[in-house]
């Protein structure tokens, strides 16, 4: 069975602007009665009151409501912070919760970390989403302490890119030059 997920600004729906109520309902409504399973609702400054609506309507619908965490570094943003904030999405409905982390900045000491005090307190972790530099990560930090946890975490990376054809186009001219 394939579970189709969306990806939802919490208050902005899919755009930077908030929007009313009674619209992300029915966007919820629709999106939901065209196929969409799960509803991945993330609010990028971590403020619970933009995803209670999205939350409330997608439980409504009968979706899948999967909190994300906006992961961000900072002398705010300490693993009490994260742990607090997981209780709060599971208070208002969160049906699973997953760390978001936008600009790669999650490391797997950390990532154990969260993980576990989280695991701890409120629901588990269900998943972690991360940029498609994810390859990198992979590289950097597969070591054996941490290799289950990232197996869990992350996708295998993706295969290696096949050269473009403009850099395939150049290496034949540098032959050629050089013959």
């Amino acid at each position: 069975m394939c579970l189709l997920s969306l990806l939802f600004r919490g208050q902005n729906a899919l755009g930077y602007r908030h929007y009313a109520d009674d619209v992300l309902e029915y966007f919820v409504q629709k999106s939901v009665a065209n196929g969409i399973d799960i509803i991945r609702i993330f609010d990028a400054l971590n403020d619970i009151r933009n995803l209670e609506t999205s939350i409330n309507a997608a439980k409504k619908e009968k979706a899948h409501a999967q909190v994300a965490i906006s992961y961000t570094l900072g002398e705010t943003f300490t693993t009490d912070y994260y742990v607090n904030y997981a209780k709060q999405c599971e208070e208002i409905g969160a049906d699973s919760i997953c760390l978001k982390d936008m600009a790669a900045l999650l490391t797997p000491y950390r990532t154990y970390e969260l993980v576990k005090a989280i695991k701890e307190n409120p629901s588990a972790i269900k998943a972690s989403h991360m940029p498609d530099n994810r390859e990198t990560f992979w590289k950097r930090y597969s070591n054996e302490d941490f290799k289950n946890l990232i197996t869990e975490l992350l996708p295998p990376p993706p295969p290696p890119a096949k050269p473009s054809l403009l850099r395939r186009g150049l290496h034949k001219i540098k032959q050629i030059i050089k013959a």
